[in-house]
């Protein structure tokens, strides 16, 4: 029987571990093909994203250079963003420095912020702002065109890109770099301008009881004194560069789940565009219209000049959920 036992074991050794050496054999040369094609995908973003870079003739619209304005246009959305991603001890990447503020009021929540912006003009402005609020100290800030700047993947648990946005070629390759440097769990927000569904509704149904009891009849002087300012300083800038509503929407959710999605901003980003870039003649109206905005319908999808989009990187956990469950 000891021989047997023996015999039958110098039998099966071979057969093992040929068996063995044919899975580890299998398993290199999985690793190899996932390895080769990783350095394929790299190189192929790489490539995507030097063909991506910052746009430095579009720049955001003239209002957002405007303190007053800014604050009392942004107050609502702005503090709704420090809500969403505030969270102790987290890293938050910040692309885009047109909201000066962010940086500080997130350091002020004891998060760790690296800002890159392509100004620096931009940059100095929002350094002085976290000194202002005693944040600077775990402010970390570049100049430079986000697309060049590499970061390692998953390296933060939160991104804002803050009205930047359209101003790359490519959006998706952004969201795609930004989707590769966000931790698994985390979230992004994107706040930019974009294009109404209808925006004729903005003077129509949408306006309804409002429109009325601000101007007396529907339309009225108001939109009188839209039109007069179109036809005098000719399109809005900023609606050449806008992303369509449903396509910003779009490119985010192929690569993130959308949790939260916030219309704002309707004629009156319009015609403080025009005041701010320095026509006079519409403060007036732009007067009427911040007066009246309270009482004014919430902006929709197809009546928004801008939105703000939150998105959890959930799918590299193989699942879907809210952040309300």
């Amino acid at each position: 029987m000891a021989i047997g036992a023996n015999n039958s074991h110098l039998i099966r050794c071979p057969f093992s571990y040929a068996l063995n050496l044919d899975v580890r054999e299998r398993d290199n040369a999985i690793g190899t093909n996932q390895r080769e094609y990783i350095v394929v995908q790299l190189r192929a973003e790489q490539e995507a994203l030097q063909q991506c870079r910052i746009d430095s003739s579009i720049a955001p619209p003239a209002w957002h250079n405007d303190d007053d304005l800014r604050t009392r246009l942004d107050a609502g959305v702005c503090a709704q963003v420090v809500d969403w991603v505030s969270s102790a001890g987290k890293k938050v990447l910040i692309i885009g420095a047109g909201w000066p503020e962010l940086a500080g009021l997130l350091a002020q929540k004891g998060m760790f912020v690296t800002v890159v912006d392509d100004s620096a003009d931009r940059i100095r402005q929002l350094q002085e702002k976290a000194n202002e609020l005693g944040g600077m100290g775990t402010v970390t800030c570049h100049v430079d065109d986000y697309s060049n700047r590499q970061f390692e993947r998953a390296a933060f648990n939160r991104i804002v890109a803050w009205d930047v946005l359209n101003r790359f070629p490519t959006p998706a390759t952004i969201v795609r770099k930004m989707t590769r440097e966000l931790k698994a769990g985390g979230l992004l927000c994107v706040r930019t301008w974009v294009s109404p569904v209808f925006p004729e509704l903005a003077w129509t149904e949408r306006m309804g009881e409002w429109w009325r009891n601000l101007t007396g009849k529907t339309g009225g002087p108001l939109q009188a004194a839209y039109n007069a300012a179109l036809e005098a300083h000719g399109p809005i800038p900023s609606h050449a560069t806008a992303i369509p509503w449903t396509a910003l929407q779009g490119v985010i959710a192929e690569h993130l789940v959308v949790q939260e999605s916030v219309p704002h901003h309707g004629l009156v980003s319009d015609v403080a565009e025009l005041v701010a870039a320095g026509h006079d003649t519409q403060q007036t109206l732009l007067t009427q219209l911040l007066d009246a905005e309270p009482d004014a319908p919430s902006a929709t999808p197809e009546t928004a000049r801008y939105a703000a989009i939150l998105a959890a990187n959930e799918k590299q956990l193989g699942s879907v959920f809210s952040l309300k469950d």
